[in-house]
């Protein structure tokens, strides 16, 4: 029925709309060029969050991200997993993958591995400082 003829009230009656959309990826006219660059790496008091950007000018699948973070002293402070997605050609995909009981703070070593459908891509990010950014929240792209 169409959503005018649906928007009648009715007693006892419960309406449930779904949106659906399929994405298309097109190549493009010129040679497909992959590649893609784990551009940022943070933890805050409430997540780890990490930028991958598509470098190439095809769609990357990402199957699975895998966080790392060490102590000062080499000591495993945190392990996180978040399942992968699409990065549209020339495109940037937040991870953020939830912390419990983790002290950012804690953290000076995030070593990111992320599972492609082509060549696998990894980056340490030293040095953090133990500083913790903003919550993830409120943190911008």
């Amino acid at each position: 029925p169409s959503l005018a003829n649906s928007a009648l009230p009715q007693r006892g009656v419960v309406t449930i709309r779904v949106k659906v959309g399929v994405p298309v990826f097109v190549r493009p006219n010129v040679p497909a060029v992959t590649g893609a660059v784990i551009r940022d790496a943070t933890v805050t008091r409430d997540a780890a969050i990490v930028d991958v950007l598509n470098t190439g000018n095809v769609h990357l699948s990402i199957d699975t991200l895998h966080v790392i973070g060490e102590s000062p002293t080499g000591m495993r402070t945190l392990q996180a997993d978040a399942n992968g997605w699409y990065v549209l050609a020339g495109g940037l995909r937040r991870f953020t993958l939830p912390l419990k009981d983790v002290r950012c703070e804690d953290v000076r070593t995030l070593i990111v591995t992320v599972r492609t459908s082509g060549p696998g891509l990894s980056r340490t990010f030293s040095d953090l400082g133990g500083s913790c950014g903003v919550s993830a929240a409120h943190r911008r792209v």
